[in-house]
């Protein structure tokens, strides 16, 4: 071989070495890129060739610890857009690439056609920036054909586009819409994980197109991933029992595009009522929340689906190993009208899966639902048996835009949710036959209009109707004895709203309106008992009222520097004279680079609830009932809370620490001996006030695609009732400690997930005894004596789930794409005690029996997945 090649090898070697053993470290954030380059040439000897104007304008973010050079000049091509080649050991040169496009352009006021100056065009790949001048013109060299641009100014809306469709030699003009909201500025990106933000309101929005693969979860169901937020959590593992700060879960207000939901569940709590691929955001207040929102004292949930017209169609369907789901967008009509379709049922009643068999077990434990034939006790003798065993749910949501003109937007909304079962036994030989049916359904239908009457003022206009309705039936034959139990609760609510947002400033908002809220609530109860004698009970309340409420609203912020919302709500009810005045109170403050601090306050009411209903022949799981507040018996619900906090962000690292303390009046409680009473006006309540304090904090790292998270919640809330007892006790809810830890990381379409809970034991009220009395024809009755309230407390809970999904594509185009995923929750199969309660079993003698209620077992779920 001749030296020469010999020699040239060598040095290729050599030079591939450097390149290869060199560590760089190098941390910037929007710096020059000619700075960035006079940096690596001093620190590591490296000697940059380009031309000035190639890299003018230039701006690097970078993060690197310990690279070597090739990783690092990937980086630098990756957010320049530029040729970067090692032509030798330590030169680098830099160059234009052949098919660069200079893009250029005018922003103007679609309003008023004056130029728009400041407004930001972002690369959302290179993450270059610049901004446009007192003339509303912007140019950008070197630009990739398929880049993505961004146009934003904080005063108007976010407008995208391509490079390709900016690339003219002639500069085209872009007109912007005004906005009339001051826009809450994300102060944390990835609030757990991709998806979930924090606001500078205070809020946390989670944008469900966005969310990464949360621990458990094959489906991202809204009310499921909320709970891994600090201050939130469910006791009783159901989705509609969620605790927000010591609140119960009638207290919180979750809405769906503005319409009040009185049914948030599906499968009795296992899953939530709503399809996620249909919600475009949903926006989670803990504390501070608008005064916008009333008629609840604690957590608001606003869920909210696509609000813009569709520019193609577009759709997916799906099924996991509960149900199957299917949804479509439709522009009927380019730019003017739109049309989105979405439908969801579960299959079980037609194929019990190993999910349905694994949820079933934890649902229908300790009711009569497992004392049959249905799948998993085999006790039961088939050949005298006689059973029909089904349950199923489904869901429906429809929705039009209709865009008359470019200042108004008119949307009709309808949501179906429904839950039926069905359980029938009959033994053939004893002539015993038992039927229970219990049916849940929420339907609603809701209208808004949207007018943009000038560049600073838009007025809103909402109406809508929600029918919710529960309805069990029991009936059991035994041999020539005949009991039938038939209840239900009805709420009906009519709302309407109205809201103005007029700009005052740039940075400043003010909002005012108002809203009417018509209720009507039904329960009714019909007991009959026929044989040797015959009896009749019947229970029935029917109660309606009104609320008047007027609120203001005044918002301010400084580019992340102080965010400020102060309002006043106003309540007058139709059954009281008073009138309710409700402050609210929400500031954040920048401190430094670092550390922010915020402080909250507000006063809320509540006129409607629900109480627990206790009867002997229940199925013992739908047993809340909603009723009305009144001027007689059941007091206005009233709240007061403060709250104050900090965060801190840096380099990846993010703390958010909340403290708060919440008084809440006028608690009723329905004596649970009452509702069997023959007589109505023996019903009566008991009455009383409850203190949540607590701190919740969020400690999260970011690095790259792998996103670690820790949860903490310490929380203590106590009532009073001093009918029922004299000394406080701890709520039924009350998990002291709450901790949970997860991990997710993605890698180009793998996502995994994985996530830790443990929390304190809850508290329960023993039974310590068995008391009897003697009725009028000398029979025994006996009663269960009980300890102190919530004085015992159950063993601590823990679990740990995981979560896997893959996405593949079925052209490069990925105009078509699919997801194949899988969950496993409680993958240790512990056994947690989630309720105990006690009844009194009837054998030679009376006994107390101790009666359990466990925590889902080890569950798997499969999921698919099509859109387009």
């Amino acid at each position: 071989m001749p030296k020469k090649y010999f020699l040239f090898i060598f040095l290729l070697i050599g030079e591939m070495s450097f390149c290869q053993e060199m560590n760089i470290t190098i941390n910037s954030n929007n710096t020059p890129f000619k700075e960035v380059i006079e940096y690596l040439e001093k620190k590591y000897d490296l000697r940059f060739s380009y031309k000035d104007e190639t890299i003018d304008g230039k701006k690097i973010t970078i993060a690197l610890k310990e690279s070597n050079l090739k990783e690092l000049l990937h980086k630098l091509e990756e957010q320049t857009y530029l040729e970067i080649n090692l032509v030798s050991n330590r030169y680098i040169i830099i160059k234009k690439k052949n098919n660069a496009l200079t893009i250029c352009g005018y922003l103007y006021d679609k309003g008023t056609n004056q130029a728009i100056a400041d407004a930001a065009i972002r690369l959302e790949t290179t993450k270059q920036i610049v901004y446009t001048n007192t003339e509303g013109y912007f140019r950008i060299e070197d630009v990739a054909p398929n880049e993505v641009i961004a146009i934003q100014h904080r005063s108007y809306i976010e407008q995208k586009t391509t490079a390709t469709s900016l690339a003219n030699t002639d500069c085209i003009k872009i007109a912007l819409q005004l906005s009339t909201t001051i826009l809450e500025e994300v102060i944390i990106q990835n609030y757990l994980t991709q998806g979930i933000s924090r606001k500078s309101n205070g809020s946390i929005l989670i944008t469900q197109s966005k969310l990464n693969l949360l621990p458990g979860l094959t489906d991202p169901d809204v009310l499921e991933s909320i709970q891994w937020i600090p201050g939130v959590m469910s006791t009783s593992e159901s989705v509609s029992e969620l605790n927000i700060r010591g609140g119960k879960s009638d207290q919180n207000l979750i809405l769906w595009d503005g319409m009040n939901i009185y049914q948030s569940d599906h499968f009795f709590g296992m899953l939530s009522a709503f399809n996620p691929y249909i919600i475009k955001k949903t926006t989670l207040f803990r504390n501070g929340a608008s005064a916008q929102y009333g008629n609840r004292i604690s957590g608001v949930i606003d869920i909210q689906t696509e609000n813009e017209i569709p520019k193609k169609i577009n759709g997916g369907l799906g099924f996991n190993m509960i149900h199957a789901d299917g949804f479509i967008a439709l522009p009927i009509v380019k730019d003017k009208l739109g049309v989105f379709v979405s439908a969801r049922r579960s299959f079980t009643d037609v194929v019990p899966t190993f999910t349905y068999k694994s949820f079933s077990e934890k649902v229908f434990q300790n009711t009569r639902i497992l004392s049959a034939k249905n799948g998993f006790n085999e006790e039961f003798d088939e050949e005298y048996t006689e059973l029909l065993n089904k349950f199923y749910f489904f869901d429906f949501h429809l929705k039009s835009i209709w865009k008359p003109s470019e200042s108004n937007k008119i949307t009709f909304n309808i949501l179906n949710i429904k839950n039926n079962l069905k359980n029938n036994v009959a033994i053939l030989q004893d002539t015993i036959a038992n039927r229970d049916e219990l049916k849940t359904k929420n339907e609603s239908i809701g209208a808004s209009w949207q007018k943009k009457w000038s560049n600073t003022l838009e007025q809103e206009t909402k109406i809508y109707y929600t029918d919710y309705l529960s309805e069990y039936t029991h009936d059991l034959k035994d041999e020539g004895y005949n009991t039938l139990v038939y209840k239900n609760n009805n709420v009906t609510e009519l709302g309407v709203h109205l809201t103005f947002n007029y700009n005052l400033k740039e940075d400043q908002l003010l909002i005012i309106g108002g809203q009417f809220n018509q209720n009507k609530v039904g329960y009714n109860l019909e007991e009959q008992f026929y044989g040797n004698f015959a009896k009749i009970n019947t229970i029935n309340d029917n109660s309606h009222s009104q609320i008047y409420s007027a609120f203001s609203e005044y918002k301010y912020t400084k580019e992340k520097n102080i965010f400020i919302n102060a309002g006043l709500r106003i309540n007058s009810y139709s059954f009281d004279t008073n009138f309710k005045f409700e402050p609210r109170l929400y500031i954040e403050k920048q401190l430094n680079r670092y550390f922010r601090a915020k402080l909250s306050g507000e006063i809320r009411s509540q006129a409607i609830g629900q109480f627990i209903e206790l009867n002997e022949d229940d199925l013992e799981m739908s047993n809340q009932i909603w009723v009305l507040s009144d001027d007689e018996n059941i007091p206005i619900v009233d709240s007061q809370q403060i709250g104050t906090g900090i965060l801190f962000s840096d380099n990846g690292w993010d703390i958010d620490m909340d403290i708060y303390y919440k008084k809440t009046n006028n608690i009723s409680i329905l004596n649970p001996k009452s509702i069997t009473a023959t007589d109505p006006e023996t019903i009566w309540y008991h009455f009383g006030s409850g203190i949540a304090q607590g701190m919740d904090v969020l400690i999260q790292k970011k690095y790259k695609n792998f996103n670690s998270s820790i949860g903490y919640s310490l929380s203590q809330t106590d009532y009073l009732f001093e009918s029922i007892q004299p000394e406080i006790f701890s709520a039924s809810t009350n998990a002291k400690h709450n901790f949970r830890w997860s991990t997710s990381h993605k890698w180009d379409d793998l996502e995994f997930s994985t996530g830790f809970i443990w929390r304190s034991g809850i508290p329960y009220t023993q039974a310590i005894g068995i008391t009897s009395t003697n009725s009028n024809d000398a029979v025994s009755l006996y009663d269960l004596e009980y300890g102190s309230i919530n004085e015992s407390i159950l063993p601590n809970y823990y679990r740990v789930d995981c979560s896997a999904s893959y996405r593949f594509y079925y052209s490069a185009e990925k105009k078509v794409r699919s997801k194949i995923g899988m969950s496993f929750l409680n993958i240790l199969n512990h056994k947690n005690t989630i309720n105990r309660s006690y009844k009194i079993n009837y054998d030679s003698e009376p006994v107390i029996v101790r009666i359990d209620k466990l925590s889902l077992g080890f569950t798997a779920n499969l999921v698919f997945r099509l859109e387009w």
